[in-house]
């Protein structure tokens, strides 16, 4: 019986060892790291905001268009393309059909790179065939690049560039917006092809 009791007790013994063994071995294993879930990164949030800033001057360059004086609007003719320095240099006059005479007209640009509308120069007056220029007499911003003379504008405009232009009277009644693609990034698909133009520089 002594015996008996003796085995029992070393079997015991022998198996709390073991599980001691085990759990020990356990604890001294690496812990498997957590997995944190992917944040976006800094570059996933400049594409988001390009493309935004995208989005909200191509709906500005569609209001410009659509914001003009009802029954007035401007013809932007080309006068001449040449080469400067190896760079395409283009030329235009505008012809304004529509609206009075009588009035005096600021000219305003809106680049794409900029946050909002600019006025280039003031004092222009509409002849009676639709060209603009700046009186002779002006003493206005006008008379510094284009007294007496008609008004004509030089680019040296990338693939896609868009210029967004407006006449306004000093009186605030007429507003004649424009805009105008000189080299339109061009894609051809049988058989359409289709006119784009960039947002950015």
């Amino acid at each position: 019986m002594i015996v008996l009791f003796s085995v029992i007790m070393r079997n015991i013994f022998i198996l709390i060892v073991v599980l001691c063994a085990c759990c020990a071995a356990q604890d001294q294993q690496p812990q498997r790291p957590t997995l944190q879930p992917r944040t976006p990164g800094p570059q996933a949030s400049d594409d988001e905001e390009i493309q935004a800033q995208l989005a909200k001057t191509a709906m500005a360059t569609i209001q410009w268009d659509k914001s003009s004086t009802p029954g007035m609007k401007a013809e932007v003719q080309l006068i001449k393309k040449e080469q400067v320095n190896g760079k395409q240099v283009v030329q235009y006059r505008f012809k304004i059909s529509g609206a009075p005479h009588n009035q005096l007209y600021s000219l305003i640009s809106w680049p794409v790179t900029f946050s909002s509308p600019v006025t280039i120069m003031d004092g222009l007056a509409i002849a009676a065939d639709g060209t603009v220029g700046c009186p002779q007499g002006s003493t206005m911003s006008c008379a510094k690049s284009f007294k007496g003379v008609e008004l004509q504008l030089t680019y040296a405009p990338s693939i896609g560039e868009i210029y967004r232009h407006a006449l306004m009277s000093d009186d605030k009644k007429s507003r004649i917006f424009f805009s105008f693609v000189p080299f339109p990034i061009v894609e051809t698909e049988r058989p359409i092809s289709h006119a784009a133009w960039k947002l950015s520089s």
